[in-house]
């Protein structure tokens, strides 16, 4: 499994899919190249898109951007410029640093002025070709480190990290006296369990040595066995929906009670719902992002998507992608309301100069902190925690949860 297929499963419980393979969008504004390129009166302004292939870019991330461009383009555009979304996969079946970095230079040759809704694994492929032309990237989740450090890096989201460390906090605030991560071994990276681990113990638990298994296990028996001998009171498990149903049934023939918590991505409403009571007082964690995020922007979020992409339930990611295309129009309309060309470096330079802006990213930036952990593009991560009680979500906290001060006292990215 790859570092890609972690982190999204991590994040969202979203099933990937099939869907068709387009090239990369190629349009070329008016102008020079790079970040002097100059878009004519009413011309387009081109954002660009980079997407893993299949479902999961086309069915999540790509249908807030679109949603986002139309609602735009249905307002009259950006200073009466219209605003062209164009696509660029960077792999077949999964994100791949040859491929990113050839995106990376299709938005150079095609004069793009921002990058939105990025979603890579290899952004460290990507930052170095889009430097020389300034083009800022808002993605919609971080995965690489560079995400965290480049000044051309504006990240909207958190990444699995900080939704683990959320998990970890929920346990802790719940009472957990001593817990335990369960995670299959594809997905045991060295940074995913110190993240839970960070966040337990920054919440008062004492935390039990990391548990993996491997990804079809079946039977759980000895997995619970150890959990108990341990003195182990809370779990926090990174499962999918059938290895969970497996470690459900462990539990409840073993007699002993645990208190669990997962991410929202690990259990369907579906699943949810079938295994009812079984699952009552399970928390699940899910990320609270930034102001752009509020009721407010969820709902301008929800009645967009629906409006344009017929989306019933949009899931984070999209929330997400749909938000990195209003932050690049905010400062687009801040760049043409100086009476400036709308280009790479300018929208850069506004993006730099938001403050309390639609996604909340810190200003001004402070480059002079000591490494990634310092986070300079983001004032916090925060996560929403619901309980299941038959079959149900219920909120728990509608205060988001912090995981900022836990992630710098005891973990490092």
């Amino acid at each position: 499994m790859s570092k890609l297929t972690m982190t999204a499963a991590v994040i969202t419980g979203a099933v990937l899919g099939a869907a068709g393979l387009a090239a990369c969008g190629s349009s070329t504004s008016t102008g020079a190249s790079g970040s002097a390129t100059q878009v004519a009166d009413h011309s387009p302004l081109h954002i660009m898109q980079i997407l893993p292939p299949g479902n999961f870019g086309l069915g999540l991330l790509n249908q807030g951007t679109q949603a986002a461009v139309d609602d735009i383009n249905a307002h009259g555009g950006i200073g009466g410029h219209p605003v062209k979304l164009d696509i660029c996969y960077d792999g077949a079946p999964e994100s791949d640093p040859n491929s990113t970095a050839q995106c990376a230079k299709q938005a150079v040759s095609s004069h793009e002025v921002a990058l939105v809704g990025t979603f890579t694994a290899f952004s460290q492929d990507l930052y170095p070709v889009i430097q020389p032309a300034s083009i800022p990237n808002i993605s919609a989740v971080m995965i690489d480190p560079a995400d965290y450090t480049s000044p051309l890096a504006f990240a909207l989201a958190p990444n699995g990290d900080s939704v683990l460390t959320g998990v970890g906090i929920a346990l802790g605030q719940a009472g957990c006296k001593k817990a335990a991560f369960l995670t299959p071994d594809a997905g045991a990276s060295a940074a995913f369990v110190g993240a839970f681990a960070a966040g337990a113990k920054w919440a008062g638990a004492s935390v039990a040595p990391a548990v993996t298994v491997p990804a079809t296990q079946a039977d759980f028996a000895p997995t619970i066995a150890q959990f108990v001998s341990e003195g182990v009171d809370c779990i926090g498990y990174n499962m999918g929906g059938q290895s969970a149903a497996a470690f459900l049934a462990a539990i409840k023939s073993s007699g002993h009670s645990f208190r669990l918590a997962a991410t929202t991505a690990q259990l369907s409403s579906a699943q949810i719902a079938q295994f009812g009571h079984q699952l009552n007082g399970t928390l699940l964690v899910g990320p609270f992002y930034p102001r752009a995020f509020d009721t407010a922007g969820q709902r301008n979020a929800l009645t967009d998507m629906k409006k344009y992409q017929g989306v019933t339930a949009p899931v984070d990611l999209q929330i997400a992608a749909w938000a990195a295309v209003m932050t690049f129009a905010e400062a687009a309309r801040n760049v043409v309301a100086a009476d400036q060309s709308v280009t790479a470096m300018a929208v850069t330079k506004a993006l730099d100069s938001l403050r309390n802006g639609g996604a909340d990213i810190e200003a001004p930036l402070d480059y002079a902190k000591p490494g990634p952990s310092a986070l300079p593009r983001i004032r916090g991560f925060d996560e929403f925690v619901e309980r299941i009680s038959d079959g149900a979500r219920v909120p728990v906290s509608r205060t988001p949860i912090s995981t900022l001060a836990a992630e710098q006292k005891y973990h490092q990215f």
